[in-house]
């Protein structure tokens, strides 16, 4: 009898709580358990999305900026203005190396000028009645008129004499 008291025991706290688990009260809890979890999805859903959707246009905006005519404008006018400057510290540099080219030009003109060679002391003669200057005392004669050209003018004169250079030849 123990054993089947045991039993009935038993069946009745089966039944018990299969009573309980259909109670109205344990139905709405967990009713309201369920709901709670669904809200708590639902919730994380649209913050999941948005976050999303946030980060998608970010990486797009990004692209957009990089790819605008503006962003390539100012990036194209700086490469100009830098290309310029360059252009001109180049050009700067060809001139000053044709600037020092050319003064070491006009100094070895000007120590072959024949102008700096008069003023130094020398002149220019010419035999007036050729038109031909006159460079050996073989090409004058006593007598003869001839021109001399200096630094800051030019005189007329008559040869009285020639007398050329003799060499003198060492034995």
């Amino acid at each position: 009898m123990k054993l089947l008291s045991a039993r009935v025991k038993e069946k009745c706290l089966s039944l018990d709580a299969k009573l309980q688990q259909q109670h109205p009260i344990s139905i709405l809890e967990q009713y309201s358990q369920r709901l709670d979890l669904a809200l708590q999805r639902m919730r994380a859903r649209p913050r999941e999305y948005i976050n999303r959707i946030s980060n998608r246009i970010n990486v797009l905006s990004v692209c957009l900026i990089r790819s605008s005519p503006l962003s390539m404008h100012q990036k194209m006018e700086s490469k100009a203005s830098d290309n310029h400057r360059r252009l001109i510290v180049a050009t700067q540099k060809v001139f000053s190396t044709r600037e020092q080219l050319l003064s070491v030009i006009v100094a070895k003109l000007e120590g072959t000028s024949p102008l700096n060679l008069l003023s130094r002391g020398y002149a220019y003669v010419i035999d007036p009645d050729a038109q031909k200057n006159i460079k050996s005392v073989k090409q004058i004669k006593v007598g003869a008129t001839i021109k001399a050209r200096l630094k800051d003018g030019s005189f007329g004169a008559k040869i009285s004499s020639v007398s050329p250079l003799e060499r003198k030849i060492k034995d």
